[in-house]
């Protein structure tokens, strides 16, 4: 009997400061960098950039906006339109995405941001041209934490989605390696995105943010 009230107290001593950990440590919460409010929206300005980093204005201008919610699989996204100059995203220029603790989720769990990590590569794989050629090995994952940039609409502080494109030497004659950057920053969004590139062509456009609504 006596071991047995032992072990009961135990028990009741260890649920007791299960429960006041749980009541004391307070949830982990991370910065917005998505925005994914029906109504919100994002005006950009193009601009090419020449392999001297120039940029030249082009009086070219993206509208991109939160459209709506929707719910899949149990978890809800929502429907995002940025325009797509090549027709490649179908239906056109529309995506689905989520916010994930500190990652941007699609449906079917690519990460395309984070916030907070800045190790793990995301993506890596081939492209390859016909027949049997490879054009570049793409790398993607988070750079340049919290670096300063300079847009139309004033200067943030942002993260950089990026995709590296090692180009193999049939391929690299208009530089090596390629980027890509889509460029994050806290509160706003997507503040700097570049296109993507034709391979003959050195130069890059990129959306710069010209202004903006978040709907908080």
């Amino acid at each position: 009997m006596i071991w047995v009230s032992c072990l009961a107290l135990a028990m009741m001593l260890f649920s007791c400061k299960k429960d006041k950990e749980a009541q004391t440590t307070p949830a982990v919460t991370y910065p917005n960098y998505s925005q994914f409010k029906a109504g919100s929206y994002w005006i950009y300005q193009r601009f090419v950039i020449d392999t001297s980093g120039n940029a030249t204005p082009k009086s070219i201008y993206d509208s991109c906006y939160v459209i709506k919610d929707t719910v899949i699989n149990n978890r809800t996204y929502v429907k995002m339109y940025r325009p797509d100059p090549f027709g490649t995203i179908f239906p056109a220029g529309v995506s689905l995405v989520r916010d994930s603790l500190h990652y941007i989720v699609d449906p079917a769990g690519h990460i395309l941001f984070s916030s907070q990590d800045f190790q793990t590569v995301f993506d890596s794989h081939f492209i390859i041209a016909e027949p049997n050629d490879t054009i570049s090995r793409e790398i993607t994952k988070m750079e340049d934490k919290d670096v300063q940039v300079i847009t139309p609409a004033g200067t943030f502080i942002s993260s950089d989605y990026r995709k590296t494109y090692n180009m193999y030497p049939n391929w690299a004659f208009a530089g090596n390696p390629r980027y890509i950057h889509q460029r994050y920053s806290r509160n706003i969004g997507v503040v700097v995105e570049t296109i993507p590139f034709f391979v003959g062509q050195p130069t890059y456009t990129e959306r710069r943010l010209l202004r903006y609504h978040i709907v908080e």
